[in-house]
Formats: structure tokens, sequence, C-alpha cells
């Protein structure tokens, strides 16, 4: 497991090889993602809530962007939980 420095002060981040927590200093809520939803994540924060940005960012970090339905859903899970 690795521990990252957050972008930004609300969330602390746990990573390994099939997963991540995601620990919100906001709601003091942990998330279970796996790693393409926390890519999502990053580039939504990088690129605002606009899917052909977070595609964009993603497919600049060498994520398999060919599944546009997958990117949609993993916005969708970031917002459900409040976590954009």
């Amino acid at each position: 497991m690795t521990l990252l420095p957050t972008q930004t002060p609300r969330f602390r981040e746990a990573v390994w090889d099939d997963g991540a927590a995601l620990y919100d200093r906001r709601s003091g809520d942990t998330h279970l993602l796996d790693r393409f939803v926390l890519a999502v994540l990053h580039a939504a924060q990088a690129a605002g809530t606009d899917l052909p940005g977070i595609t964009a960012r993603l497919a600049a970090e060498g994520a398999d962007t060919s599944d546009p339905a997958r990117i949609e859903s993993a916005l969708d899970q970031l917002l459900a939980a409040r976590l954009l």
C-alpha cells in the first residue's frame, strides 16, 4: 500500500494494486474505490465534471478511455458519494 499526497486538503488516499481508500476530511467518511474511479476523480479535480475534459485527461494519463459508459458510471458514482 502506498500513501499518496492529496490533491486537495479535503482527501487522504491509500492506494494499492487493486483499489484505493479515500478518506473525506469534510464528511469523515471513508470510501473504497477501484483504481479507475480514483483516476476519474483525479481527472475531474483537474478538468471539472465535463465528460470530454475528463476523457482527455484520462487519455493523457494513459488510462483506457475506450468505454465512455465506464467513465460516466465512475463519474456518477463520485457524484452520488458527494466526492465531487
